[in-house]
């Protein structure tokens, strides 16, 4: 739920300041109820979110086009825009800015290729363990 509170944040707040408000996140609640997160693990897990985000906006990309033409997407240039004034068009548009900006800033896709076949490697593992009957899920 981290991503959908942040995704929320104007784009200069989340290009220059998402990696502090992670770490904000983590020490404001190990302050207060004294459960102890790895800032790296959670800025994992919140571009993780924000990747699962762009595919769950996939079935907005029609209604966007449908309601603002794809060549006048360039000249929006503020979120008062009046093409943007129904609050799921404003929304869809303003996730997708969201996403772009962190994963691009925070280069998902070249983390998800170094850590991703780690974590296929050791859910194989754990299905190997679990399955080494040859039991099928």
């Amino acid at each position: 739920k981290l991503w959908r509170w942040l995704c929320l944040a104007a784009p200069k707040v989340l290009s220059e300041s998402f990696g502090h408000l992670i770490e904000l996140f983590v020490k404001t609640l190990a302050a207060n109820c004294d459960r102890h997160l790895d800032s790296e693990k959670l800025m994992w897990h919140v571009l993780l979110a924000a990747s699962l985000h762009s595919v769950e906006l996939l079935d907005a990309v029609p209604i966007l086009l449908e309601r603002i033409p794809k060549s006048e997407w360039f000249n929006i240039r503020s979120w008062s825009d009046p093409r943007l004034s129904s609050a799921d068009t404003w929304m869809a548009m303003k996730g997708f800015a969201s996403i772009a900006i962190v994963t691009t800033k925070f280069d998902l896709v070249n983390r998800m290729v170094h850590d991703i076949p780690e974590v296929l490697s050791t859910h194989q593992v754990i299905c190997n363990t679990i399955f080494r009957d040859g039991a099928k899920p």
